[in-house]
């Protein structure tokens, strides 16, 4: 299995930053989130699978998709956390599930505007 991880790896290619939310209070006392940076990995994007856009259509509505792949292990994301690939920023909505021999994390997430 590891070196099957390892084969993947090999193919993620792109830097991918996540940051996650941390509530603060704005001047007017609402509360706005905070992105801060959480990790860095190497991963890769790619379109959704029209299955995977018809089961989150809720999540994704008409925003912009994208499937992006990052490693197996080690990976610290959720829903709701920025990635930032390529000068682009996008927000995670669903980190799909593993399956039993998992040799990539990977998340659908849509751009934000």
């Amino acid at each position: 299995m590891a070196s099957m991880q390892a084969d993947v790896n090999t193919t993620l290619d792109t830097p991918v930053e996540v940051q996650r939310a941390s509530k603060t209070q704005g001047n007017t006392g609402n509360v706005k989130p905070a992105y801060a940076h959480l990790a860095s990995y190497q991963g890769n994007l790619a379109q959704p699978t029209a299955g995977q856009l018809a089961n989150y259509a809720y999540k994704i509505a008409n925003r912009m998709a994208w499937r992006v792949r990052l490693p197996a292990v080690g990976v610290d994301v959720q829903e709701a956390d920025h990635l930032v690939v390529a000068g682009h920023t996008l927000e995670v909505q669903v980190v799909l599930a593993p399956e039993s021999y998992s040799t990539a994390t990977i998340v659908l997430a849509t751009e934000v505007k």
